[in-house]
């Protein structure tokens, strides 16, 4: 099993990247993002600009420490 440490960092970083790369997508678009939030009609409207402008940061937060492998297993 030489290639299982090599399989699991590919997957890291695919899924690492995957999320750093929708973070940065819904920040470069706040305003989409709260509709979106706003659209599924599940949180108070005064809840959604606060998640719309935090749950990107913490796609990309967790993106990262995924990509250096900083989670736990």
């Amino acid at each position: 099993m030489k290639f299982k440490p090599l399989a699991l960092l590919v997957i890291r970083i695919i899924i690492g990247s995957l999320f750093v790369w929708v973070g940065i997508q819904n920040l470069e678009d706040l305003e989409a993002f709260a509709n979106k939030i706003a659209a599924c009609e599940i949180l108070p409207i005064i809840l959604i600009t606060p998640l719309a402008i935090t749950l990107p940061v913490f796609e990309i937060l967790i993106g990262v420490s995924v990509i250096w492998g900083l989670l736990p297993e």
